[in-house]
């Protein structure tokens, strides 16, 4: 299972949820999206989830689902040592190809802005960010 951390506006959580729609395919595995930053105290009132207005089709995961991912500082300090990270580094706008290769990355932060993680999913991409009609009045 991996998880991917939604933040920021809507232009950013589009970018993150095609990072984890690519992750579905390139390891065909679950990929979940993490909405708890819109929960956080102080998080910035303007930013909002707004991935919900298209049709999108990856699950949220749950708070146990997201600690398990994140695992304990020592657990994760542990494996870092031994090679075996669960956190991606915070990623913007370079292409990172070791998040794609290494399966041992469990939860994914960052932007994800490069199309280069996702530009062979286009079709996809396109159907999942078309939004739904608007109601007949």
């Amino acid at each position: 299972m991996k998880i991917v951390q939604l933040n920021s506006g809507l232009g950013n959580q589009m970018f993150q949820y095609a990072f984890a729609l690519s992750l579905k395919y390139h390891f065909n595995m679950p990929v979940l999206l993490d909405k708890t930053f819109y929960d956080a105290p102080g998080h910035k009132e303007h930013e909002r989830l707004s991935l919900d207005v298209f049709p999108i089709t990856l699950p949220y995961a749950t708070q146990e689902q997201i600690s398990k991912a994140k695992k304990s500082r020592l657990v994760r300090k542990i494996l870092k040592i031994c090679g075996l990270p669960t956190l991606s580094p915070f990623c913007v706008f370079d292409y990172n190809p070791k998040l794609l290769l290494q399966r041992s990355y469990s939860y994914y932060r960052g932007c994800f802005q490069n199309p280069l993680y996702f530009s062979h999913l286009s079709l996809a991409l396109k159907n999942a960010f078309t939004p739904p009609p608007l109601p007949v009045k």
